[in-house]
């Protein structure tokens, strides 16, 4: 069963592109044209035979299609060279932007940069040759307390303003 569940869904992946056709919004509405004026001329056709009826009912299906979307040059993609958030244009996204760069890109480099710097000393340290008996140490209450308030310390330290956002 499980190998035709495999089957089953790597036939899907590799159809996606041809079975998507059509799927974004903008394209159906500029392949829905056409078909709404054959609609409008086929209800012309049908209006002329009931007037009195049609003149009660709302002109709703007139709607006009919306303009097809345009990407513009700055504004929600890439560009060249960039390697951080791109430019943010609502008040919610500068403040993500803000608690991104000032908050946790530190946080994560200070972290990142301390357990290397403690690994490397781990390994110099306690190497087989230097430290031919190992070291029996347990229970060190100060050790525990430190690595358990710590996190915890960093964790609310991030949770604060992210909640504030989420909020928003």
């Amino acid at each position: 069963m499980k190998m035709v569940k495999s089957v089953v869904l790597a036939g899907l992946l590799a159809f996606a592109p041809v079975l998507g056709q059509g799927a974004l919004a903008q394209d159906n509405a500029a392949a829905a044209a056409p078909a709404a004026a054959a609609a409008d001329s086929a209800a012309a056709a049908a209006n002329a035979a009931a007037p009195a009826a049609t003149a009660a009912a709302p002109d709703a299906a007139k709607v006009a299609a919306p303009p097809r979307m345009k990407p513009t040059e700055g504004i929600g993609m890439p560009m060249p060279g960039e390697y951080t958030l791109q430019k943010q244009f609502t008040p919610l996204g500068r403040q993500a932007r803000w608690l991104h760069d000032v908050m946790l890109l530190p946080i994560i480099t200070v972290i990142s940069i301390f357990v290397l710097i403690l690994m490397l000393w781990v390994m110099f340290r306690y190497r087989r040759s230097a430290n031919p008996v190992p070291s029996k140490t347990s229970h060190n209450t100060t050790i525990e307390v430190l690595w358990t308030v710590l996190p915890v310390v960093i964790l609310l330290a991030i949770a604060v303003p992210s909640i504030g956002l989420l909020a928003d």
